[in-house]
């Protein structure tokens, strides 16, 4: 995964737009480089070869014609046929300008198909996925190489709820290595074959689906309810439409003294197409209340003392 540019004065910029990602075998593509020289040069000719970035062996050599050029930019394709040479072992890319026979300009880099795996991270105790270069860009003679570096150890495989009420993800937290996470879709399923969440739809398994959205605070990412439900204040039966007597809000209610039906529950957290790599992210954890809202006075912060006379 080696990078390197090298550049004489007559080169004043390499560039690129991001290169990358790509499955094994992909579809064929073209690549484009963009450069400016520093000087009028006679007789300028552009390469790009390809190689097996694990056995060094080389596939193929795309060559622009000789032509003339000035001190504007410059901007040249190559076809690279990713659907016969990308292998899990990777391409090395080596561009090179040339001035008649004499190289003033070489950059080459690694990269290597995405992984587009599922990783189930709790279940499997995962503590860290860290993938090879999968894309890169030079920008002004500067090779940028892209990866995928996520750091589990911060997510809890449970939900630890001082009160039975509400769902308050806050705990759950993981570290990527950007400060935005590209995914698909973010998801909270819950087991619920005895219908409590009696307003919300269920799939043929029982269960609900509760979407999520990654927040981000530079690389450290947390999950939280992204639609918007309605309450009824009174007995916290929830509904994705307006019901008499309930209020909007953004956070998922439980409903009222219904904890034994969830002490101990499963819930299992998806993320789809994570990051560079497009990541299946699985975390199943467990859901644990201390306490009910209301209900029993031993176990819970509101209850009604006294007896009927």
């Amino acid at each position: 995964m080696n990078s390197s540019v090298n550049n004489s004065a007559s080169v004043k910029m390499v560039s690129t737009e991001m290169i990358g990602p790509f499955k094994e075998f992909d579809n064929d593509t073209t690549i484009k480089f963009s450069y400016r020289l520093g000087s009028t040069l006679s007789s300028i000719h552009e390469e790009l070869y390809c190689y097996d970035a694990t056995t060094g062996k080389s596939y193929s050599r795309s060559s622009k014609a000789t032509h003339s050029a000035g001190t504007g930019t410059t901007t040249v394709q190559f076809p690279v046929s990713l659907s016969k040479y990308f292998s899990s072992n990777g391409l090395r890319f080596r561009f090179t300008i040339y001035n008649g026979s004499t190289v003033i300009s070489t950059s080459e880099v690694s990269i290597y198909p995405m992984e587009q795996k599922t990783i189930n991270v709790t279940g499997d105790k995962i503590k860290s996925v860290v993938s090879k270069d999968v894309a890169f860009k030079i920008d002004n003679n500067k090779i940028v190489t892209y990866h995928d570096d996520f750091n589990f150890i911060g997510f809890k495989d449970y939900i630890d709820a001082d009160n039975y009420h509400s769902l308050d993800l806050r705990g759950n937290t993981f570290l990527y290595n950007n400060s935005n996470l590209n995914y698909s879709s973010a998801s909270l399923e819950i087991a619920d074959s005895n219908k409590v969440f009696k307003y919300l739809s269920h799939d043929s398994n029982g269960r609900v689906h509760i979407n999520l959205a990654v927040t981000n605070d530079n690389e450290k990412k947390g999950l939280k309810v992204s639609d918007t439900y309605y309450v009824n204040p009174i007995t916290l039966d929830i509904a994705n439409y307006k019901m008499p007597d309930s209020i909007k809000s953004n956070s998922f209610y439980f409903p009222i003294n219904k904890k034994k039906a969830f002490l101990g529950a499963s819930f299992n957290i998806t993320l789809a197409d994570c990051g560079l790599n497009k990541y299946n992210l699985n975390f199943p954890i467990t859901y644990d209340i201390y306490r009910n809202l209301v209900g029993n006075c031993y176990d819970s912060d509101y209850c009604v003392k006294g007896s009927v006379e």
